[in-house]
């Protein structure tokens, strides 16, 4: 038994290092950046003096996040535990398109591609997700403190002023907290993604303080798209479990109005709107890239596409650094191909969310919620680059999509790993 447990235990290791480090390298080169140099502008273009030290920092991290998940996947190979089930397919796929694509446009492949299938293995592999999911809720709340922190103690770091900007986004004050990162729509959307993971913490009252922290610090970033994601992931989570405890009816119309809605309204937000400055400025992004889908809408452009565009179209690379809807970016990059593969991953995950709630596991329903969510004014995930929010979306995409029975078995394994239920613990 010893000899086995060890080798699990070194796995365990390398897995929440390798989530440890994507974490690093989404806030650590930023944080340094904002601190010895300057907050770059979220524009197609515009080039920014990275201070050498953010640089170094980034290679280093990104390159530990390969190391530890190539670490990882040899580990599987060598005990021959490598598991390859049907989900895996499925969360391959739209990165498997936008590569395709991207190769056929620039003839390069990028590394972040490699980490991104290894991580689906990683977690194929993987004897205990709750136990990740609770690591990423635990960071989640270690990236709101930090950024709270730094609103009060290096205003003038953490905050971008509102003061006199028309259509002034700020819910607290005048000010929106950007923290560690370069626009508080980054903040939001990491926010946003970590919030439901922090409902799987052990301790009910560390969990309750935790999840306050965390909407805290999402209401001070004044990204709208992320509140809403938050709060109806919160929402659904609720619902479920005032349904593990009675039958309620109107609640239940709730809930199945909201898993009928959320991937529809993505669509419909975009196909019905006719104003270019709806959604601050997101109608113009829209219009000029279902018009641009019209030139390759079975391919696509592959991921360098809006840096494209914005070469020839400085008034549309001003603000389309990407589609800033999931579907419109994924349309855009991978073509028809890519959409259909997203629209399969979005409504499997739902589906697994809506079981894992009638099984009780209401903490495990809320992700897939609020990234489907987020993705209608914001794109949290191309599947291909490595960003500040891939250190949360990756592994949870593939969480959401395992197999339902080991999470369950998992979940109720021993007492370390139990998931709130129907207790309410």
């Amino acid at each position: 038994m010893m000899t086995r447990s060890k080798p699990r235990a070194a796995y365990r290791s390398i897995a929440g290092a390798a989530i440890i480090f994507a974490f690093g390298y989404a806030f650590i080169p930023s944080l340094l950046q904002v601190t010895l140099g300057s907050r770059p502008v979220a524009q197609l273009g515009e080039t920014f003096a990275q201070t050498s030290l953010s640089a170094t920092s980034q290679a280093i991290l990104q390159a530990l996040v390969v190391v530890t998940t190539a670490a990882a996947f040899v580990h599987d190979a060598l005990r021959r535990t490598l598991r390859f089930p049907r989900w895996l397919w499925l969360y391959l796929a739209p990165c498997a398109a936008v590569t395709v694509s991207s190769y056929i446009a620039s003839h390069t492949v990028g590394v972040a591609v490699i980490i991104y299938a290894l991580i689906g293995v990683l977690i194929a592999s993987y004897d205990d997700p709750i136990r990740l999911i609770r690591l990423i809720g635990r960071l989640t709340v270690v990236i709101a403190v930090v950024s709270i922190a730094m609103g009060i103690l290096l205003p003038s770091v953490a905050l971008m002023s509102q003061a006199g900007v028309p259509d002034a986004k700020a819910f607290i004050g005048d000010t929106l907290l950007v923290g560690p990162t370069y626009h508080p729509n980054n903040l939001g959307q990491t926010l946003a993604l970590g919030l439901p993971t922090v409902l799987l913490l052990e301790k009910p009252r560390s969990r309750a303080i935790s999840v306050v922290i965390v909407l805290f610090g999402l209401l001070w970033t004044g990204s709208r798209t992320g509140l809403t994601a938050g709060i109806l992931g919160l929402l659904v989570a609720g619902i479920w479990y005032v349904l593990t405890h009675r039958a309620d009816f109107l609640a239940r119309v709730l809930l199945i109005g909201i898993y009928v809605a959320v991937v529809p309204i993505t669509f419909l937000i975009v196909l019905l709107n006719n104003d270019p400055a709806a959604y601050s400025g997101r109608g113009y992004i829209w219009s000029r890239s279902l018009e641009f889908a019209h030139g390759s809408p079975i391919l696509g452009f592959g991921v360098d596409v809006y840096y494209r565009i914005s070469e020839s179209q400085s008034n549309f690379g001003a603000l389309a650094y990407h589609g800033h809807n999931m579907a419109v970016n994924t349309l855009l990059l991978a073509g028809g191909v890519g959409l259909a593969a997203l629209v399969v991953l979005w409504l499997v995950m739902l589906r697994h969310s809506w079981r894992l709630g009638r099984l009780g596991y209401w903490a495990l329903t809320p992700w897939p919620v609020t990234f489907v969510v987020l993705g209608w004014l914001e794109s949290p995930t191309n599947f291909y680059s490595f960003s500040y929010i891939s250190w949360v979306a990756w592994p949870m995409l593939a969480l959401s999509l395992s197999s339902l029975r080991k999470l369950e078995s998992a979940s109720i394994a021993a007492s370390t790993t139990m998931v709130p239920t129907m207790a309410g613990s």
